[in-house]
């Protein structure tokens, strides 16, 4: 069998195993980074690194088994900062790359997790790679950097950590494998100006050539019986499995290396000045500001933004002012989020002016603190808590029945989500995403009302037919208690807007072909099907215009929804259905934008036919 990791542009990366012919191609288990594997000598598991998240913020490599018939995976280490193993051949012992600070050293540990120690002892800068037993297990073949540009491979001796060159230029050789006699080591160098692999006679140290091609080859391991080698080529559609028979006394020697590379510079001096406490603030003054023409609420506002944070991304914050073209009035938004300590501290005001009907003015201020934390993070997964206060009056000028309306209130929210995206993807094409919220404003907290909200959301991702397809499914619904004289918690029709936090009328649902905000009620619920298919894939600009186009798209939906008072009944319920086609773009150098026109139906007798364009999916 021959094990490998698959990495496409359409897919979680995967540890797969297949027959030297190429059937029996079947997936073993995801894996999440890495891409050294090593099996066991009774080839009944695969011993693998891969990153994960540990302690919530920081991302380690550590050591895993899986059982290939399974699919079962066993944690061998645990944060410690391990990465390309190699098991024994008595199936005892794992060799590894330990990361420290500053340097790494070999190490070895059980198969069981027991007994991990350090083999080497480097100096400040070495770096270690690619460790492999050699077939008696009494002595360890690696690849070595040191400063100056030094990568080469050597021998090492497990008890006491003795090492022996074997290559000795400035010649990257790296990833060794052992033939089975134990007489060469096959590598990989790129001393031709490609990376090529090549072997060395352990005898005399003699370097002979193995392959000669353009694209580079990579990753080379030796079948058991020595006849065959198999290998990674790179060509135009990426990396693929070659295999071909091999025979060290054919082999031509290699040519002499000629260093092309510059002497290294010495390292530059210690900083001989003190040290002093980090002061963000200094550094988080504004650098720009950027003009900003915006259409909504029946006016539009002109205005101009800036932002900044400090070096590290502690502090960070958002400012701007306008003016609107109908109000006449100027309003502001300030933004500020810190993000040294658990859990991260978002604050907000807003002071806004909106045009209402006979010549009124809606002037809405408004200020947010919240909390939010991470439960649980995996490189697959994250669970979150967070908690929000807000604070709002909105009073109607400019009219002779004034009218003020006061708000405060708290959310707490949970959230799960196993949504995941690759570079071909034009959608979220695997795993769900939950979230459930619950407000509560009362006159405690400064509002003129005494109700509680509770809204939950659960969408899910399948992939079905074709590479980069998605069924794309969502289902939420929400309820009212308290105030029962208070009939408009919730609405649907068109596209989400606002938040929970939006006392009245809030939407949360999608209902294409009906009139936004089209119905009202103290509770809702709504479900949306939408299948997302590519096109094309242009993955190409025009001359130097800073727009790319990476993706084409489209999609068919059918949307439904109600909201409703006292009694739900099934002939209430608001159906549509359309189509919509889409483009993912690159502007201005990295800023990503999807853009979407559809036209829908509505079905229902208040249904309309539409057509929208749209920034952003549906959901």
């Amino acid at each position: 069998w021959l094990a490998y990791t698959s990495r496409v542009l359409t897919a979680f990366r995967e540890i797969r195993r297949m027959r030297a012919d190429g059937t029996g191609d079947r997936r073993v288990t995801k894996r999440n980074g890495g891409t050294t594997l090593s099996w066991t000598p009774d080839g009944r598991s695969l011993v693998y690194d891969e990153p994960e998240i540990h302690r919530v913020f920081a991302t380690y490599s550590d050591l895993r088994r899986v059982d290939v018939a399974s699919g079962r995976v066993h944690r061998i280490t645990r944060g410690a900062r391990a990465r390309d193993p190699d098991v024994s051949p008595d199936g005892r012992r794992v060799v590894f790359v330990h990361q420290h600070v500053g340097r790494s050293e070999l190490a070895a540990v059980g198969l069981d997790g027991a007994g991990l120690r350090d083999l080497t002892r480097s100096e400040a800068g070495v770096q270690w790679s690619g460790p492999r037993w050699s077939p008696r297990g009494d002595t360890i073949v690696a690849s070595r950097w040191r400063a100056g540009g030094w990568l080469d491979l050597v021998l090492v001796e497990p008890a006491t950590g003795a090492v022996t060159s074997l290559t000795e230029d400035r010649a990257k050789d790296v990833e060794p494998a052992w033939a089975p006699s134990g007489d060469y080591v096959v590598f990989r160098s790129d001393r031709d100006g490609v990376s090529n692999l090549y072997a060395c006679r352990l005898a005399d140290h003699a370097l002979l050539r193995i392959t000669n091609v353009l694209g580079g080859a990579f990753t080379p391991d030796v079948a058991p019986a020595g006849d065959r080698l198999a290998f990674a080529e790179y060509g135009a559609h990426g990396y693929d499995l070659r295999l071909m028979p091999l025979g060290f006394a054919g082999l031509p020697p290699a040519d002499p290396f000629l260093d092309p590379y510059p002497t290294g510079r010495p390292l530059p001096a210690p900083v001989a000045a003190p040290d002093r406490p980090y002061r963000p603030f200094p550094l988080m003054r504004p650098r720009f500001w950027s003009p900003f023409l915006d259409r909504t609420a029946g006016e539009t506002r002109v205005g101009v933004a800036t932002a900044g944070s400090d070096p590290v991304f502690r502090h960070a914050y958002l400012l701007d002012v306008h003016r609107g073209s109908v109000t006449g009035r100027v309003g502001s938004f300030g933004l500020y989020r810190y993000d040294r300590f658990w859990p991260t501290l978002l604050a907000s005001y807003e002071d806004k002016f909106e045009p209402a009907s006979a010549g009124a003015v809606l002037h809405r201020r408004e200020a947010d603190l919240s909390l939010s934390a991470p439960l649980r993070r995996t490189m697959r997964s994250a669970q979150s808590l967070s908690l929000a206060w807000r604070r709002s009056r909105e009073t109607r000028e400019q009219t002779s029945r004034p009218r003020q309306t006061d708000l405060g209130g708290l959310e707490a929210a949970w959230a799960l989500s196993t949504v995941k995206q690759y570079p071909y993807s034009i959608s979220a094409v695997d795993g769900v995403r939950l979230r459930i919220a619950y407000l509560k404003e009362d006159r405690a907290l400064g509002s003129d009302l005494s109700l509680g909200k509770l809204y939950a959301d659960a969408r899910a991702y399948v992939r079905l037919f074709i590479p980069g397809d998605a069924l794309a499914l969502r289902a939420g619904g929400g309820t009212t208690f308290g105030e029962p004289a208070f009939t408009e918690s919730y609405a649907v029709g068109g596209f989400p807007s606002g938040s929970l936090r939006d006392v009245t009328d809030t939407n949360l649902s999608v209902l294409r072909g009906y009139r936004d905000d089209a119905f009202t009620g103290r509770r809702f619920m709504g479900a949306n099907i939408e299948y997302r298919m590519p096109l094309f894939h242009p993955q190409h600009g025009w001359r130097s215009i800073p727009l790319f186009l990476r993706h084409l798209h489209a999609t068919a939906f059918v949307d439904a929804a109600e909201a409703w008072n006292s009694r739900f009944r099934w002939s209430d319920v608001k159906a549509g259905l359309g189509t919509a086609l889409g483009a993912d773009l690159s502007v201005s150098h990295g800023f990503p934008l999807t853009a979407t026109v559809g036209l829908a139906r509505g079905l229902a007798a208040t249904g309309q036919t539409q057509v929208y364009l749209r920034v952003g999916l549906a959901f």
